[in-house]
């Protein structure tokens, strides 16, 4: 038994230093100088502290913009999830009707469809709608996220159907019922959703590179991606972005941490 305890603890501990250390090899990176980010060795911190990478940056790039709109497409996409997924959640999960379980296999099948398969139709729509270099054409793919829908599903299918019945016998209609009495029920997934899909949203390079193009409307991923040309890579001052870039998402995380742990676990309850 000890053997097995110490055999976890020490996996447990491999796991974390393997996901931590290109953290700080990232945060460290951003306060070395250019030398030493050359230098061969695995020590993540800098040796000669420096701000330097900073202020290059800032001069490049304009952060404050690139935060604004990765906020705005961000945010935008996380609350119309946890407006819109619940419409479809719902009658997939409590209501019976003839093609029931096809929707429910489509739901789980957009949840494995690769986003690249879907990427070149969906640009060809968004350039004839003359949507393209917008936030907007940045969002759309994303304001109704297949595995939002599924979270939705699941939690609301233990929901016992008396409570639902009882709604109705007092005249609620069904969005009452669905808003006022269901998602308050299941508040942990509601906030677990919002999480989920703002990380999802936070860090998606490939949609956001494909549509926009100026600087005006530049998110954290592409100004990333515009640091690291073919013909020079900016270093330090990628690693000092990237240091940014997970700052939003550690503080979003340590507050709603319980919620995402609660999301899962209702997920897998019952389906």
């Amino acid at each position: 038994m000890k053997f097995r305890v110490l055999f976890l603890q020490t996996l447990l501990v491999i796991f974390v230093l393997v996901y931590i250390y290109p953290i700080l090899l990232s945060i460290g990176g951003a306060f070395k100088w250019r030398s030493e980010l050359f230098e061969p060795t695995l020590n993540p911190f800098p040796i000669n502290f420096t701000l330097h990478n900073f202020v290059s940056l800032f001069e490049k790039v304009n952060v404050l913009n690139v935060l604004k709109n990765s906020m705005i497409i961000a945010i935008v996409a996380a609350f119309s999830n946890i407006f819109l997924c619940p419409l479809t959640a719902y009658p997939l999960a409590k209501s019976n009707f003839k093609g029931k379980r096809f929707f429910q296999l489509l739901v789980i099948f957009s949840m494995v469809q690769p986003f690249i398969a879907i990427s070149i139709p969906l640009l060809g729509i968004v350039v004839m709608a003359g949507l393209q270099d917008t936030l907007f054409a940045a969002t759309f793919p994303f304001l109704i996220y297949p595995m939002i829908v599924y979270f939705f599903m699941q939690s609301l299918t233990y929901i016992p159907d008396d409570l639902i019945d009882s709604a109705r016998l007092d005249g609620a209609g069904e969005l009452t019922i669905l808003y006022r009495i269901l998602l308050p029920i299941i508040k942990a997934t509601v906030g677990g959703s919002f999480l989920l899909t703002f990380i999802w949203i936070w860090n998606f390079y490939l949609w956001q590179l494909m549509v926009l193009r100026t600087t005006e409307n530049m998110t954290y991923p592409v100004a990333v991606g515009m640091l690291s040309t073919s013909y020079f890579i900016y270093y330090g001052e990628v690693f000092a972005l990237t240091s940014l870039y997970i700052v939003p998402l550690l503080i979003i995380f340590l507050i709603m941490q319980k919620q995402i742990v609660s999301t899962m676990v209702l997920s897998g309850i019952k389906g």
